[in-house]
């Protein structure tokens, strides 16, 4: 169980990134909210695969829950079920309905003109790029919200991926697998979304 002392850095986290203009929290979810990578194919126990959330992962997520920031999973899984059981186990007594989840599926992102699942190389150019448009997209749909790249933060333990969000002047940070806190507190005093993204890599 975490200490009352995390809860309250976790807190402080969120409003920093409140004040600093963030209002997209993206998390990765393979080996960023989890230590492992399900490989999209876990069969194990649901309760299993809650004892692998990161603790820090943990405190984030419900502090940014309980928060004004707009949260979502972006991975290229398809076990959306499981997720999205994952969630509701792990943060029952949060707003988890709040999640956005966007998963990868037989069907979506599509490729050219909308015939066929998009290549996998093509997924590897554009990161999770689609997968934050379609964030930002439903967001508009339900809230009217017109959200600005800067002001997304992703979360992710692919350097890759935060690259590319760099690319699309998204905030990131790579996740390793000495996560803590702590160094989430670092990143969130230093940065300034009216400048160009960081490049951030946890030590």
């Amino acid at each position: 169980m975490a200490s009352s002392a995390e809860k309250v850095k976790a807190k402080t986290i969120i409003r920093e990134l409140i004040c600093k203009g963030i209002k997209i929290l993206a998390f990765d979810f393979d080996n960023t909210i989890v230590r492992v990578h399900t490989g999209g194919e876990w069969k194990s126990s649901l309760e299993k695969l809650e004892a692998q959330i990161r603790p820090c992962m943990k405190e984030l997520l419900s502090a940014a829950l309980e928060s004004s920031l707009h949260v979502c999973i972006v991975t290229f899984s398809e076990q959306f079920k499981l997720i999205e059981d994952l969630m509701a186990s792990a943060f029952t007594k949060y707003n988890y309905k709040k999640i956005l989840l966007r998963c990868n599926t037989k069907h979506w992102p599509r490729g050219e003109e909308g015939h066929g699942p998009l290549p996998q190389i093509a997924m590897m150019t554009l990161g999770k790029e689609q997968h934050l448009s379609w964030v930002v997209t439903q967001l508009y749909q339900t809230h009217g919200e017109l959200i600005k790249p800067q002001e997304i933060l992703l979360l992710d333990d692919d350097e890759r991926n935060c690259r590319i969000a760099r690319e699309f002047n998204h905030n990131s940070f790579v996740v390793t697998d000495s996560i803590n806190l702590k160094e989430f507190a670092d990143y969130a005093k230093q940065l300034d979304v009216d400048l160009a993204p960081p490049v951030t890599v946890s030590s």
